[in-house]
């Protein structure tokens, strides 16, 4: 027997965020699942949400473009989504020298 949920799982445009409403409010809950950050189209550690988010410290960029996107995994409510490239410049510190 099919739960509500998978019955209803073929009647939604892939990616939409379902929602459905409960008497005490509501939706499906918090999603859950992990987010892979990716920096020039190499993957970072996958970094589970906490409270709607997900976040990453990056370090030793070199100076120069750069491209970031992230990528969500998805869990039994929510559908797997990837984001759309961020192209970013990296400055250099200036340096001086002194004799």
């Amino acid at each position: 027997m099919l739960s509500p949920r998978q019955r209803d799982a073929g009647l939604w445009p892939a990616g939409y965020r379902r929602r459905h409403a409960h008497p005490g409010g509501g939706g499906y809950g918090t999603p859950t699942g992990t987010v892979t950050f990716y920096v020039d189209s190499a993957p970072q550690a996958p970094v589970p949400l906490t409270n709607d988010t997900a976040s990453i410290t990056l370090t030793g960029l070199t100076g120069g473009a750069h491209v970031l996107s992230a990528s969500y995994s998805g869990d039994i409510d929510y559908a797997s989504s990837a984001s759309a490239p961020l192209d970013i410049t990296i400055g250099t510190a200036a340096t001086t020298t002194s004799s």
